[in-house]
């Protein structure tokens, strides 16, 4: 089992749950972005030789969850800034991912905002009879810090807006759980498989390759 914690988020959850079930209608588009200034938590930020940099260490957790919605990735196409902070890494990204049946998502982010911008998440998806759209803001640059907004909203053809007011857990501890029950039960994880993070990962190395080549599409070799 692979530590992608969106999978346990409660909003994520809601959003791949109404998209698989079909409530969504037919997939057309998604967004999601995950944004924060510089960590300051770990001296290890500073060696994107080590980290990958936040298209990699960050952004692939904003992959896995658009691949776990709408399928296998085709290709992605990026452009991008390096970040003396890192070490010449690309932290400040903006990925393209093209998926089956003309489908494709936008992801934005990276670790360059400014001191005082609080850590901030955003997924968005549209289909043929709704959208989704998830908000989150922490009271601080740290994602832990409360205070902040949390929001998931569905904006039906039919209808008006609706708030949806979800059961609240701690998404690191229901992924703790997950993988402790599957120890207990000897049995294999239905979320974040290997199979999941190798895809993920796929991904994300696909978009530094086409970073690297100053914005190519690049297929992803999964």
């Amino acid at each position: 089992m692979m530590a992608h914690v969106l999978r346990f988020w409660p909003e994520y959850v809601e959003i791949a749950r109404q998209a698989h079930a079909g409530d969504l209608g037919r997939l057309r588009s998604g967004f999601a972005s995950r944004r924060q200034p510089f960590p300051a938590w770990s001296k290890l930020f500073s060696r994107a030789d080590l980290t990958g940099g936040a298209v990699i260490d960050m952004m692939i957790h904003d992959f896995d969850a658009l691949n776990w919605i709408f399928g296998r990735p085709v290709a992605v196409t990026a452009r991008g800034e390096q970040n003396s902070r890192s070490g010449g890494g690309f932290d400040q990204v903006q990925v393209l991912i093209d998926y089956p049946n003309g489908a494709s998502a936008l992801v934005d982010g990276g670790m360059t905002m400014p001191e005082s911008y609080p850590f901030s998440s955003r997924l968005e998806v549209l289909g043929e009879d709704a959208a989704a759209e998830y908000t989150f803001r922490a009271g601080g640059r740290s994602v832990e810090m409360g205070g902040g907004i949390n929001e998931l909203v569905l904006y039906p053809n039919a209808g008006e807006p609706a708030i949806l007011e979800l059961t609240q857990a701690d998404p690191y501890a229901n992924e703790c759980s997950a993988f402790l029950d599957a120890i207990r039960t000897g049995s294999s994880p239905d979320r974040a498989t290997p199979r999941d993070g190798l895809i993920a990962l796929a991904t994300a190395l696909a978009a530094r390759q086409s970073l690297d080549r100053g914005g190519e599409r690049v297929e992803v070799p999964v």
